[in-house]
Formats: C-alpha cells, structure tokens, sequence
C-alpha cells in the first residue's frame, strides 16, 4: 500500500492545519505537519482545494482586466466615452476600486471564478483522487477512497473564515496555486512513488514562499468547526429509546455532525485524535453467548469506537484504526466477549474535531 495514501486520508481532517501551518481547535491531531505523498505536504493534499488563479494580477484584480487602466476602466468604459479622468481616474478605477472591489475581497468572485479556498480544496480532491486511484486498500473503491473524509460543514467553515479574515486570501491562494501544481505534476507521473515524492518536495519549496496566514485565520476556523461541526448541545445517550439487539450491517447509522462532544475515550486521546469530537452514542444488548465484533466499516470519515457498560461508566474496548484482515483504512474495529442479555453502549466519535459525517456500525458474532 502506497504510504502516500495513508498519509494524506490521516491528515485529511487537517487540510487547513498541515497543509497551511495552523493550529485551531482540532488541528493538534495533524502529526507530521505537512504531511504529503512522502509525509512532507499532503495531509491537507487530501481535502483541501484549488490553486491561486484566483485574484491574480491579470485575472481578476490584475491591472489590465478588472480595475486596470485597459478594460473596465479604461478608454472604453470610463475613458473619454464615459466620464473621462473624473470617472476613472484614481477615485474610481486606480486605487481604491481596483484594490478593494478586485482585490482580496472580491477575489475571484466578479469574473466567475472559484475562491482561493475552494480551488485550494478541489485541487486537494483532485489529488487524493490520483493516490485512490493508485490505491485504494482499505476502502471499497476508488470513489469511496477519493470521497472519504468530506464534510460540508467543514467546508462552510473554510469559506466563512476566509472571506472574513483580511490578509488570508493572498496566503491561500499562493498555496492554492502550489497545490494545483502539485494535481498537475502528480498527473505527469502517475503511481511512481519516487517521483510523486519529488511533486511532494516541490509544493513544499513553493509553499514556504507563500505570505504567512494571519493567525485570526486559525482561531476563527476553530470556533466555527467546534460550534458547528462537533457541535454545542450535547446529544442523547442513547440515542436508540429501544436497545437493539440485531446484528449484521448497519446496525446503527446516523451523522455526527453537531452531535457534540459527550465522552472522552482512551483512545481518542493521542497524538493524531482529539478526545473533543464530535460523537454519539447507541445501547446494544448480545442476542446470546458469544464474542462479538463491531465495526464502522463503511463509514465516511475517520472514526474512533468505543463499548462502555453504561452512559458515562467505564469503557470496555476502544479503537481508532482497525488493524488485521480485513483492512478497512481509518476506520474501526473491535471485540468483545459477552453474555446473553448483557448490555453495551456503543460510541461513535471522530477522531480530529475535523471527522463527522455519515457513519455506520456493523455487529456480527466472532467466526
């Protein structure tokens, strides 16, 4: 299995806290900062977005299209048809609008193109979906493997955060402009892992040529995600007002988006989780003797499982990723031996405060 893909669906959750140096709420799980193909630059590689043609110079904010003197301003529209230097001059179309209304503000926006932070995460997609297609051990297939990880309430996070923080829109979008070169490079080579490692190398130099992200960037990516992707109300444990006890597929099924952040588990505690994600919870009862498998295989994003004998008493079993046959990528697994009628509480949680989404929890009984 290709490392490269292991590293960028580990750091998927981080885009924005590997790939451009932050650390807001969650992004202390990102282990190896700029984790790429190689480790180097592709955590963020994974969910991130588009490159920087964003508010270049001769796109949008240029001085030649938008703003400049040879376009909207100039002769033709506020030249000496329209209103002559009064209209065009410095107070219209020089300084103040070509700085303002085509400048880091409306980036993009006026000729139809994408935000830097949206180019940054299409050209990040666009790159886990080259390592899927290389290899998508663990998952069901290559779309599974490219789809992993995503999360609109992540994304509307990114998209807030970066039209309200002055000053990060030039900083994304050179990184933007780094990752689509990236996408281009990785094309060029297709699987060869020496080679990708050398596209990884290259976005790492022309990244840390890029202006640094204001700082406020990070902490209001964080204050968006805790409130709207982990999520301010506590949910309900259980969430089942009949315990189950069926087993086989999906047994459970839900998102936890917004579900907020009810347990600590031992094993969301390390250096890639954040015992703060977001979680929820099921009560299940064994149908007989016997020990029992759980997992959360088929589930869209990185997930942490965990048994405790009751809501808020003491675990039983806890995992992260799944390990053994069969592999199911960064999902989990576990077992547990019990006793007919015995009673579990079942906890879903993500693994960074950047996991949640749509999960699923299988039971079936040991072989």
């Amino acid at each position: 299995m290709l490392s490269i893909q292991t590293s960028i669906h580990r750091q998927l959750p981080l885009i924005l806290c590997a790939v451009l140096g932050l650390a807001p709420l969650g992004c202390d799980g990102g282990g190896g900062t700029d984790a790429g193909p190689s480790g180097s630059d592709a955590g963020a590689g994974t969910d991130a977005g588009p490159t920087g043609m964003d508010a270049g110079p001769g796109v949008d904010a240029g001085p030649s299209e938008d703003a400049g003197g040879g376009m909207d301003a100039g002769e033709t529209d506020a030249g000496e048809t329209d209103a002559g230097e009064t209209d065009a001059g410095e107070t219209d179309a020089g300084e103040t609008d070509a700085g303002t209304d085509a400048g880091e503000t409306d980036a993009g926006t006026d000729a139809g193109m994408p935000s830097g932070i949206a180019r940054f995460r299409d050209a990040s997609r666009a790159l886990t979906a080259h390592y899927c297609m290389c290899d998508f051990t663990g998952y069901a297939d290559a779309a599974e493997c490219a789809a992993f990880g995503r999360n609109p309430a992540v994304d509307a996070c990114q998209d807030t955060v970066y039209a309200a923080v002055t000053g990060a829109m030039a900083s994304i979008e050179c990184r933007a402009m780094a990752r689509e070169a990236y996408v281009t490079c990785a094309a060029s080579v297709a699987c060869d892992e020496d080679l990708l490692e050398i596209c990884d190398d290259d976005e790492f130099d022309a990244v840390s040529l890029c202006p640094t992200l204001p700082s406020e960037f990070g902490t209001m990516l964080g204050t968006c995600v805790e409130t709207n992707v982990i999520g301010t109300t506590p949910s309900t444990c259980p969430e089942n007002a009949t315990v189950s006890s069926a087993t086989g597929a999906a047994v459970f099924m839900g998102d936890t988006t917004g579900g907020g952040s009810d347990v600590v588990l031992s094993c969301a505690s390390s250096f890639f989780c954040d015992d703060t994600a977001a979680d929820r919870a099921f009560a299940w009862a064994a149908p007989a003797d016997g020990t029992y498998v759980f997992d959360t295989n088929g589930s869209g994003f990185d997930t942490v499982l965990a048994l405790s004998d009751t809501c808020g008493g003491t675990e039983l079993a806890c995992n992260d990723d799944a390990s053994g046959t069969p592999d199911i990528g960064f999902r989990s697994r576990l077992s547990l031996a019990m006793t007919s009628g015995q009673m579990v509480i079942v906890h879903v949680k993500g693994c960074s405060n950047f996991d949640a989404g749509a999960f699923r929890v299988n039971i079936n009984l040991a072989p």
